[in-house]
């Protein structure tokens, strides 16, 4: 799903009427599907829960990717995928504590509990990066803005290839040929602070 409005490319593009707009959503929806590829996470806040599955590499923290809110924790403690050990919130903290978006859940000291290497933990929750007064409470927040820049200006590059199926932009009344960059640099300067090392889906596995 793209992170601008059909109407805000037709004004990056000076385009007043409606005849294009499918070609024109095609482009916004294929330039954020690249954005999240690109990034490793969504900028996208679900409506409901998602179940999020972890391999843990310690046994007293997990790393997750921008979780927001948090329904349930459960451990493969059986080593039979049935969640079968709940974690209660006195068990763990969510970490870093100033930021909206959780990375990491670490167990409590004090708990009884662990995260088995190896086995599987099921997290249901909400997850994406938002930006807003109201994150991490009930009401969705807003992708930055830099990634709504960042989808305008591949959106809009991605409807104009159309113009140079061959990779190369002519002008054939002067003359002029030009072969188009593999990449903007103001895109990749955009998306730069946003992007995880971790891979697309971060190190989760989805079910």
């Amino acid at each position: 799903m793209a992170y601008v409005s059909l109407l805000e490319l037709r004004q990056q593009l000076d385009i007043e009427d409606d005849d294009n707009d499918v070609d024109l959503q095609r482009a916004l929806d294929s330039a954020a599907a690249a954005i999240d590829s690109q990034c490793g996470r969504t900028f996208t806040l679900s409506t409901a829960d998602e179940t999020k599955l972890y391999y843990p590499t310690q046994e007293n923290a997990l790393n997750v990717v921008d979780l927001v809110s948090v329904t349930s924790v459960k451990t493969d403690s059986q080593g039979n995928r049935t969640y079968s050990t709940t974690l209660a919130s006195t068990d763990y903290e969510l970490l870093p504590y100033n930021e909206p978006r959780y990375q990491q859940i670490r167990m409590w000291p004090t708990s009884s509990k662990s995260f088995g290497i190896g086995r599987l933990v099921q997290i249901v929750g909400r997850f994406g990066y938002v930006e807003g007064a109201d994150v991490p409470n009930s009401i969705p927040g807003a992708a930055p803005s830099a990634i709504k820049q960042a989808n305008l200006l591949m959106g809009a590059r991605y409807y104009k290839r159309r113009e140079a199926p061959s990779g190369i932009l002519s002008a054939a009344d002067i003359g002029a040929f030009a072969r188009l960059a593999a990449t903007d640099p103001d895109v990749m300067s955009l998306l730069a602070p946003y992007k995880r090392t971790g891979g697309r889906n971060g190190g989760w596995l989805m079910i």
